[in-house]
């Protein structure tokens, strides 16, 4: 990927930055204000809005666009083919790791908790995915592939479990409820059970912890099941919506 600091990219590519950005990095002959030097950008970006923040160290795909108000903290990596919509927050150590990405306006990505650093795995949404306007994704959140997440109530997290401590993000879909949990995202809750009781692609140690929990764990991914099947018509809306965010950045949604 060809990447290049703010500066450059206020050279090659000065028309696809919002105006008021970009007078604030000419007035001041310096960084424009809340964008970090140490941002890279693909050379193919979209459209970079009247952002509020992007932090150090983030690095942004192709076709991407970032509306007005998005902020980014430090370390956020976005895929190509990503639109997050106005004010869109998305705070430190986070990785949209195959882009085709859509965030409705005002949703969010919560702080890691007290401070501690997230484990490897954590952190992390795959492709085809839609996040709701307002939604606040949790901490810890893992999304696998063709994840919507239309309320706050149709997405939980359970945890901690196994020796590692790792939380479960649970979340409903179109084929019933999905759990995501270290390296394992984005899988039907039967597929985790199995896993569990016969230790596959877990930990013995960890698959106990989990046994014991099981009962939590599915009357969590049940509830958020039960949310996502309410909300139908907000669900295909959303589809609609990034369809059309999607053909901005050229790509086509799936789901």
């Amino acid at each position: 990927m060809a990447e290049f600091s703010f500066d450059h990219l206020a050279e090659i590519v000065p028309e696809r930055i919002n105006s008021w950005v970009l007078d604030e990095y000419r007035k001041n002959g310096e960084m424009a204000a809340g964008i970090d030097p140490t941002a890279m950008f693909n050379y193919q970006v979209e459209k970079i809005g009247a952002v509020r923040e992007i932090g150090a160290r983030c690095t942004i795909g192709a076709a991407v666009i970032l509306g007005d108000g998005v902020e980014l903290g430090e370390e956020v990596h976005i895929g190509d083919h990503t639109v997050l919509d106005k004010r869109v927050i998305v705070t430190d150590e986070f990785s949209f790791d195959q882009g085709m990405v859509y965030f409705d306006e005002d949703a969010s990505v919560d702080p890691v908790e007290n401070g501690r650093r997230p484990h490897p795995f954590a952190r992390r949404i795959q492709e085809n995915i839609i996040v709701g306007p307002h939604v606040a994704l949790p901490s810890e959140v893992q999304l696998g592939s063709d994840a919507i997440i239309p309320t706050q109530a149709t997405i939980r997290q359970i945890g901690r479990f196994g020796t590692s401590k790792r939380m479960v993000t649970l979340y409903g879909s179109d084929e019933g409820p999905m759990a995501s949990v270290a390296c394992q995202s984005g899988i039907d809750l039967d597929t985790l059970r199995h896993r569990i009781v016969n230790s596959v692609d877990t930990d013995p140690k960890s698959a106990k912890d989990y046994k014991l929990h099981w009962r939590e764990i599915n009357s969590g991914a049940n509830q958020v099941q039960r949310a996502y099947d309410r909300e139908s018509q907000l669900v295909d809306e959303l589809i609609s919506k990034g369809r059309s965010a999607f053909r901005q950045v050229g790509y086509e949604f799936v789901y």
